[in-house]
């Protein structure tokens, strides 16, 4: 909330509906991002740790996989902005690629019986490293994408 409100004290400068983005502004942004992001990522680790210690197929089960899915697809959509320094894309693409890492690592006692979820953080973490990629190519640095 601390960081919605020092978005709103920033000024306008030019009058109309669209504040002209100043540092200021991109900074502030760039706060709000690492908060969320935080809290998404401990959401997300909690579910899955929790995830094996449940009944194999069960409805909690199936509904906790659901909602870790679901947030994972809501990462996939909230990326910074294509303008964005590549510097920004990496913090937060390899921010990602930790919690991958976790919900990997969670999920490993589950890898016989359910090996499609089993490897959900790879699949996540390979995509995160091609959308980086994509990201530095934008950006012009073509030697990080290989």
């Amino acid at each position: 909330e601390l960081c919605l409100q020092n978005w709103r004290s920033l000024p306008r400068l030019f009058p109309g509906p669209v504040p002209l983005p100043t540092a200021a502004h991109r900074a502030a942004l760039r706060s709000f991002q690492r908060v969320v992001e935080v809290e998404d990522s401990l959401r997300i680790v909690k579910e899955a740790v929790g995830l094996p210690a449940l009944p194999l197929g069960s409805p909690d089960q199936r509904a906790l996989i659901a909602d870790v899915k679901k947030l994972l697809a809501f990462w996939r959509e909230r990326l910074p902005n294509r303008w964005d320094p590549a510097s920004c894309w990496e913090e937060v693409l390899c921010w990602r690629q930790k919690v991958f890492a976790l919900i990997s690592k969670a999920l490993r006692p589950m890898a016989e019986a359910e090996s499609n979820l089993a490897h959900l953080g790879h699949h996540e973490t390979a995509w995160a490293i091609t959308t980086l990629s994509r990201a530095s190519r934008h950006a012009g640095l073509i030697n990080s994408c290989f």
